[in-house]
């Protein structure tokens, strides 16, 4: 039987299409690299190190804690450092008009962390095995008032700050994070795993720290000039790019 090219033609198309179908599913079926997150730069301290309390947005961190390399103690998107403490600011669960602050930390029970948060000045505390569960039971507090639940933040891994760029680089940076830390290039994040999928961030300068760092350095320059350019009489650059009022103080000293 005689086959028509257009017939031939099409039995090739199909080929093709499935090739490219199959093509497609494999680009599909693998995970995406995630873009890199914008964070800002915190104090530090000598070594390098952040300089506590660190404050952010509607949370202060008081102890970023220390990596576990327990699986309970990561996903794939947060790591659960053993240790953590930060305060949050948040609707008062007993008069949601009003803010409260709340103390959130990670302990460990039976191998497995646990999620605390309590109402400071109050006699509330809370403690569960995920940060949401946790949170569930303040938001249902608030429901009890009749108020409405505030949407931000809207869950529990948000509302401890783990959800936070600035907070999260902080955390991956920490001693034995690369331990269980896969990054997104390796064939590794490809395959089924347990770690902590490593994150890439675009760093942006703390206007805060800026005009610290540019007021202890005009600082400097003027109590050089008074003393007569004698950098013995004077703190060094370093010493006032913390804070002005250092840098005030220092100079009366010397004065």
């Amino acid at each position: 039987a005689f086959e028509s090219p257009e017939k031939g033609s099409q039995g090739g198309g199909d080929q093709d299409a499935a090739k490219g179908k199959s093509s497609s599913r494999r680009r599909r079926d693998a995970l995406p690299v995630p873009r890199p997150r914008a964070c800002v730069e915190v104090p530090r301290d000598d070594n390098g190190n952040p300089a506590l309390p660190i404050q952010l947005p509607a949370l202060l961190v008081n102890d970023l804690g220390k990596i576990d390399a327990r699986p309970a103690f990561r996903t794939s998107k947060c790591i659960y450092p053993l240790g953590y403490s930060a305060i949050r600011t948040f609707s008062d669960y007993d008069n949601p008009s009003l803010k409260a602050r709340y103390a959130c930390s990670i302990g460990e029970q039976d191998d497995q962390p646990t999620f605390t948060i309590k109402c400071i000045n109050k006699d509330y505390s809370v403690t569960e095995s995920t940060p949401q569960r946790s949170f569930a039971h303040i938001l249902k507090l608030i429901k009890e008032k009749g108020r409405e639940v505030p949407v931000n933040p809207a869950t529990g891994e948000e509302f401890f700050g783990f959800s936070l760029a600035t907070l999260a680089r902080l955390i991956q940076e920490l001693p034995g994070a690369e331990d269980i830390t896969v990054a997104p290039t390796s064939e590794e994040y490809q395959r089924p795993n347990d770690k902590y999928v490593q994150q890439s961030y675009h760093v942006k300068e703390n206007r805060t720290l800026k005009r610290s760092r540019k007021a202890g350095a005009q600082q400097h320059q003027h109590q050089q000039a008074y003393d007569g350019q004698d950098p013995l009489l004077s703190p060094e650059p370093d010493e006032t790019a913390g804070a002005a009022d250092n840098s005030a103080a220092a100079a009366a000293a010397a004065a």
